[in-house]
């Protein structure tokens, strides 16, 4: 494979200045070779990051992906680049990327603020540590499924935003294998339609069991739209509630 690059100075016979197209003649087997070794690279360096929290939190979700490779795709995933970042969507809680922000393939980016107990749905404090890591490991497993059929079938399902029936069928077998109720295709239609949608796939049935995140991710009736917890936004309704009733014993006088 041949790739133009835009036309550049170069020397002829000694001479600069005359302008032509350069031709990149690497082939593309040679930039897949480079991509996949930096990927390994990436996958090891976990363990080595000057950040003590990084290396932390990225080595266990390291040791996470090689135990999901090993146990629910027969080991046949390579290693892809992991980030712990803000995904695009302030609603997500991770995400998949086929192309990195420079240029390598499949990229699983994982929440920051839910492992340091910042982000709306999750409680903070050292006791939900453990629940938080359950969060992020379920997160990891999800991304997982969107990897696998990127590079391993093909079935990207772009028309059902990546969680179409192929996704569904993921989620379903290693959802038996863990124990975890079936779940319907991003589109709710036919005879599964009643079924929690593979979008939200493992939490969403993983909340069946109120006992599995350990109290650190709060349940849809806990959770408000706001920037806070539900506990966060109810303790503020019930200070304005305190203001408002303190202020019907506030004389005119006393205002500023």
């Amino acid at each position: 494979m041949q790739i133009a690059t835009s036309p550049q100075h170069v020397t002829i016979n000694g001479d600069v200045g005359m302008e032509e197209p350069v031709t990149a003649t690497l082939a593309m087997d040679a930039r897949t070779d480079a991509d996949l070794r930096l990927r390994q690279e990436h996958h090891r360096f976990a363990a080595l990051a000057p950040s003590l929290w990084h290396s932390e939190a990225l080595t266990h979700l390291r040791e996470c992906w090689e135990q999901f490779n090993t146990d629910f795709f027969a080991g046949g995933l390579t290693p892809p680049y992991l980030t712990l970042d803000a995904p695009a969507s302030s609603r997500r809680m991770g995400s998949f990327e086929t192309v990195s922000g420079f240029g390598g393939t499949s990229q699983i980016t994982i929440r920051r603020s839910i492992l340091d107990g910042s982000w709306k749905h999750v409680r903070a404090g050292d006791q939900y540590r453990a629940g938080r890591l359950r969060v992020v490991e379920d997160i990891l497993l999800h991304e997982m499924i969107h990897h696998y059929h990127q590079e391993v079938t093909g079935r990207t399902e772009d028309t059902y935003h990546g969680h179409g029936p192929a996704f569904r069928d993921e989620c379903n077998r290693i959802g038996a294998v863990l124990g975890l109720s079936p779940v319907r295709a991003q589109h709710k239609r036919g005879k599964d339609k009643d079924r929690p949608s593979c979008a939200q796939w493992p939490h969403n049935v993983r909340l069946q069991d109120p006992d599995y995140y350990l109290g650190a991710f709060l349940r849809p009736e806990e959770r408000t739209d706001g920037d806070g917890s539900g506990e966060v936004m109810r303790r503020k309704r019930r200070q304005a509630t305190c203001w408002r009733g303190c202020a019907m014993h506030l004389s005119p006088s006393s205002s500023q």
